[in-house]
């Protein structure tokens, strides 16, 4: 699932970023509108691929009953990466479109973290201690 998924979203994503311009321009004449907008396609849209990674592993790791795992990977991405990316790019010659850039970023790295985590399997031993605990129950919901 998560080739199908990077794979999809990349192939949009391409779509978006050729057809940027005139989709944009469907919604605005502003031409400082459509430029910024321009940019968050160019930098934010590039790294949603790693955006549905991210979210096809947090829900791996809830299935799973790993609760923890998003929950520590969503505060690292959320506070330690993208909030200072974004805040240190728009500072950059990039200015505002520097924040997309940013953003994009803590999804990319916070696919990284999250990927170590996911090839560890540490995050599937919850559900299986959970099966062991219980097995009565398992078999009656069966």
């Amino acid at each position: 699932s998560m080739k199908f998924i990077f794979i999809s979203i990349a192939a949009l994503t391409l779509l978006f970023i050729i057809f940027a311009r005139p989709l944009l321009s469907a919604f605005t004449n502003d031409p400082a509108v459509v430029d910024l907008g321009r940019f968050y396609f160019y930098y934010h849209f590039s790294f949603f691929c790693f955006l549905g990674l991210r979210v096809a592993m947090i829900f791996a790791f809830y299935g799973a009953g790993d609760s923890r795992s998003v929950f520590i990977t969503t505060l690292i991405s959320l506070f330690i990466l993208r909030v200072p990316l974004a805040y240190i790019f728009s500072y950059t010659k990039l200015g505002p479109s520097g924040m997309w850039l940013g953003m994009g970023l803590s999804h990319f790295i916070t696919v990284i973290i999250m990927f170590f985590i996911f090839r560890t399997k540490k995050w599937m031993e919850k559900a299986i201690v959970l099966r062991e605990d219980n097995p009565e129950k398992d078999i009656a919901a069966d």
